[in-house]
């Protein structure tokens, strides 16, 4: 009798167990169904985000390549101030060769060839800049008159040489010179009132103050400096005497084009390089 509800009481047990083994197999497949469902949604969510995700993340990367290519973007001015002279030919000559622009800040000459110089600055692409009619210092800056008097003179004969009024202009010893008797923001007011730009630099060849030198020792004056800026004004001269700037000019370009640098003509649209600033335009960016 003991044995036979032992016996009984087991089967009870096995049958409850099976029970609910089965239902707990039927909840775990449910279970099991469900998470996949909801795992297939997720994935499904994931998918389209991450889609989202990297078509949003191309989008960045181009802007942000786009941002840093135009952040990164080099630019070299070659500037010639004083010319023409029978140097500027040869000049113009490398500078086609080489497929660049450049600038070239003149003086006045009336003679046959400087005037064919001039137009062929302008008629090769390249900027044609005022520098001074005379290039004379003790009469340039002793009165506003004789400053006046000789830019006006310079403008009006390209014009009439060119058919081009010209608007760029490189004040003889640049703005920082110290040599003016009449203060500097007087004439840079004047420039302003004739719309007028004026272009310093920030490395030089020092080419006029250190005739005889080298062609190599010139360059490594120039790129001491020049490689520092994304936008580097260079400051050479077109003068009989600076036959080295000519022979040194095709290994600069090809340095700086090493380095990375578009060389470009000066244009009215050229953030200018200057070194002492127009006051009224700092004022007014305040």
């Amino acid at each position: 009798s003991g044995r036979m509800e032992k016996l009984q009481a087991f089967l009870n047990h096995a049958k409850s167990a099976a029970f609910f083994g089965k239902n707990e197999k039927k909840s775990k497949n449910s279970s099991e169904t469900d998470t996949k469902k909801i795992a297939e949604s997720d994935d499904g969510q994931n998918n389209q985000s991450s889609s989202d995700s990297q078509k949003s993340s191309k989008t960045d990367d181009k802007e942000k390549e786009t941002s840093k290519n135009q952040e990164e973007q080099r630019y070299a001015y070659l500037t010639f101030d004083d010319g023409p002279s029978d140097n500027t030919d040869r000049i113009l000559d490398i500078l086609k060769e080489k497929n660049v622009k450049a600038t070239f800040f003149v003086v006045g000459k009336t003679d046959e060839k400087s005037k064919k110089r001039y137009q062929r600055i302008i008629n090769e692409g390249h900027s044609l800049g005022m520098h001074s009619y005379t290039h004379d210092y003790s009469y340039i800056y002793s009165s506003m008159a004789h400053y006046k008097e000789d830019l006006m003179k310079l403008q009006d004969y390209l014009y009439e040489v060119t058919g081009e009024r010209i608007k760029l202009y490189r004040f003889p010893g640049g703005s920082s010179n110290s040599v003016s008797k009449i203060p500097i923001q007087s004439c840079i007011n004047y420039l302003d009132k004739k719309g007028i730009i004026y272009y310093d630099w920030n490395a030089s060849s020092e080419d006029a103050v250190s005739i005889g030198t080298s062609c190599d020792k010139l360059n490594e004056n120039i790129l001491k400096d020049a490689l520092l800026y994304h936008n580097t004004v260079i400051l050479m001269h077109d003068l009989h005497e600076c036959t080295a700037t000519v022979k040194g000019l095709e290994p600069l370009i090809d340095k700086l084009q090493k380095e990375g640098y578009i060389l470009d003509a000066i244009t009215q649209e050229t953030v200018p390089v200057q070194h002492v600033k127009d006051k009224s335009k700092e004022s007014a960016k305040k």
